[in-house]
C-alpha cells in the first residue's frame, strides 16, 4: 500500500478520498483505508475481511460490475476453490438460514442489503462487500420433503477486481460475521453455536 497512490485510485475503486487517505463502502459501512495500510471503521473488522479490501485496494482494475451473475466454480480460478467455498461459506450459510431464517434476512438488511428477482429463491439478497464486487445470496426454503438449498454468485467481473484467494476469505468472512451476529442475537441459543 505503501508503494502506490491509493488517492488517485479512489475513483477506479468506487471509494472517495479525503485528501489522505481512501473511504470504501463496504456492506453499508465506511472504511478508510490510509496511504499505510491502515484499516479504520467505527465498526469491527477481521483480517478475514480487511486482508480482502487492502487485496481490493491494491488489485482492482475498476471493471464495471456486469450484472451478469456466476457461481464460484465458473470464474476463472473458481473451479480450483469450489468445493472448500462449498465447505466454508454456503453450507455455514445455508445452517444460519436453515436454523433462522427471518434473522437471516434481518441480518442482511443489515448490510444494505438489496432484494433481487434474478432467480426465483425464496430470499435472493445482493450484498456490496467491496462496491465492484457484490455477492447474490439465494435461498429456497425446505418444501414437500425436499431439502433447502443456498447457493453464492458473483458478478462474472470479480476476478478482475479481487484474487480468488480473497474473494474466498471474503465469503468466509461475512460467514463468520453473521455466525457471531447470530450467536450474540440468540444469547448464545443458536443451533450453530
Amino acid at each position: 500500500i505503501k508503494a502506490i497512490d491509493i488517492v488517485a485510485r479512489a475513483e477506479r475503486l468506487g471509494a472517495r478520498s479525503t485528501g489522505s487517505a481512501i473511504v470504501v463502502p463496504c456492506l453499508g459501512r465506511d472504511f478508510e483505508v490510509d496511504a499505510q495500510g491502515r484499516v479504520l471503521s467505527s465498526c469491527h473488522s477481521h483480517a478475514w475481511f480487511s486482508i480482502p479490501l487492502l487485496a481490493y485496494v491494491l488489485h482492482s482494475k475498476g471493471a464495471p460490475v456486469s450484472g451478469r451473475w456466476v457461481p464460484l466454480r465458473e470464474l476463472e480460478q473458481g473451479s480450483r476453490w469450489e468445493r472448500l467455498f462449498e465447505r466454508r461459506c454456503e453450507a455455514p450459510l445455508k445452517r444460519i438460514a436453515d436454523a433462522h431464517a427471518e434473522l437471516f434476512e434481518e441480518l442482511i438488511s443489515m448490510f444494505s442489503g438489496a432484494r433481487s428477482d434474478q432467480f426465483s429463491s425464496d430470499i435472493s439478497v445482493v450484498l456490496y462487500p467491496l462496491p465492484k464486487v457484490p455477492i447474490l445470496i439465494c435461498y429456497w426454503k425446505p418444501e414437500d420433503g425436499m431439502e433447502s438449498k443456498l447457493h453464492v454468485f458473483f458478478d462474472a467481473t470479480a476476478e478482475q477486481n479481487l484474487t480468488m484467494d480473497s474473494l474466498f476469505a471474503l465469503g468466509t468472512g461475512i460467514v463468520r460475521m453473521l455466525e457471531k451476529i447470530m450467536y450474540k442475537h440468540t444469547d448464545g441459543k443458536s443451533e450453530l453455536s
